[in-house]
């Protein structure tokens, strides 16, 4: 196993220039390790909040392999964003304690030692349980930067791709259905809205050879008049590929994800699904101080200034989504 991980890094990601200097992107997403000032696991969270990220949710084998590789050589272990929650009695995501999709235990995560427990990673990228008061270096994540400042770069992404007029891009990282229409608009925009058979079957195979298996928001709602679904400028749909029975309302479900086969499914608009952008090609996405690429030089623990999106009253902490 050792030999096999040394040889895996001499793979190279290669960085686009959406991320911020220092700053590593792999898919969707860009990361920082600070490396410079060990924190308790609460003042390391409001780190990463701070440069418009949180710590770190690793929800695949491949995400978790590109981390280990960026802190390889670091010789210490990284807070993550991954905390034990004593209702459960398991561990769960920070941000909405969802159950962990994926988990890389060096031994146990039943640590029953007093006190609250966190996940870290250390050496090769396993994991560990350990005293969330006692200070580490952490990984901070952050999805505000990529497609901020031009649309276009998305095909350049791994799970990006364009279909006649128009781009797409599926995003990894689940949210509701208004934090995803908002991310989307953000990057000027929209969840997707097939309007035809041939795109509904192009956007579900990229959808599918991104991440098997998992299903995703489009953009239509009902929430105006039940039982009528609308795309997002209210206008009817012209094209309809609903599965056997549905829409069904069955648990208030007013918005639509695409499943298996392109079939569509109405769906609670509060749970957390992962998602597709669509954009016309040509429509311009304007530079302004909310969408502008932001640069974060200062390294945290240090009195450097920091530009972070909190100056713009467009993006507040509050749409910091996590996807």
């Amino acid at each position: 196993m050792f030999g096999g991980f040394l040889l895996s890094v001499l793979v190279v990601y290669v960085c686009c220039d959406e991320c911020p200097d220092k700053w590593s992107q792999y898919k969707d997403h860009c990361y920082w390790p600070s490396t410079s000032s060990a924190y308790g696991w609460k003042a390391a969270e409001r780190a990463c909040e701070n440069r418009g990220g949180y710590l770190t949710e690793i929800e695949d084998h491949d995400e978790n392999d590109f981390i280990a590789r960026l802190t390889f050589g670091a010789g210490t272990w990284f807070f993550m964003g991954i905390v034990h929650e004593e209702q459960s009695g398991g561990y769960v995501t920070a941000s909405n304690s969802d159950e962990l999709e994926y988990s890389n235990w060096l031994e146990t995560e039943n640590d029953e030692s007093a006190g609250p427990r966190c996940a870290r990673m250390g050496y090769l990228g396993y994991w560990d349980s350990y005293s969330c008061d006692e200070k580490q270096y952490f990984i901070c994540e952050s999805d505000e930067y990529i497609g901020s400042s031009s649309f276009g770069t998305w095909l350049s992404n791994t799970n990006s791709f364009r279909y006649e007029d128009h781009y797409y891009r599926t995003v990894g990282k689940k949210a509701t259905y208004a934090e995803a229409q908002k991310m989307c608009k953000k990057a000027g925009a929209y969840l997707v809205e097939p309007n035809d058979e041939g795109e509904n079957v192009y956007v579900h195979d990229k959808m599918h050879e991104a991440f098997y298996g998992h299903w995703r928001y489009i953009g239509g709602t009902d929430t105006k008049r039940e039982g009528y679904f609308v795309w997002s400028d209210n206008q009817a749909l012209t094209f309809e590929n609903w599965w056997p029975g549905e829409p069904n309302n069955k648990y208030n479900e007013d918005c639509m994800e695409m499943r298996y086969w392109g079939k569509w499914n109405d769906v609670d608009c509060y749970h957390d699904n992962r998602y597709i952008c669509e954009k016309a090609i040509g429509d311009e996405v304007p530079t302004t101080e909310a969408n502008a690429r932001v640069t974060t030089e200062a390294y945290v623990g240090t009195n450097a200034p920091v530009t972070s999106p909190s100056n713009s009253p467009e993006a507040t902490t509050e749409d910091y989504f996590y996807y």
